[in-house]
């Protein structure tokens, strides 16, 4: 969450804590640690935020396995709440 926050305080970008925000996490950890200096890095921030929601409403999570139920039932992991 240090790196999500840091992406977002210094370049206004907003990152998912899940995929894009361990990325970033990895990378600052390198460029801390100088793995990393003297080189030329990408950072690709693959997060999509298009909203599908017209295209999922009407679709009924309990026609899946059980399993996934608690993905839709239960809250969002406190990482992600106020992205």
């Amino acid at each position: 969450m240090e790196a999500v926050s840091l992406m977002d305080e210094s370049e206004g970008i907003k990152l998912e804590g899940t995929y894009t925000g361990k990325t970033l996490a990895a990378l600052v950890n390198d460029a801390r640690s100088g793995r990393v200096q003297d080189k030329t890095l990408l950072f690709w921030n693959t997060v999509n935020s298009r909203d599908f929601s017209s295209v999922i409403e009407s679709i009924d999570y309990h026609s899946l396995p059980r399993e996934f139920h608690c993905y839709f039932a239960e809250d969002v992991q406190p990482l992600d709440l106020d992205r």
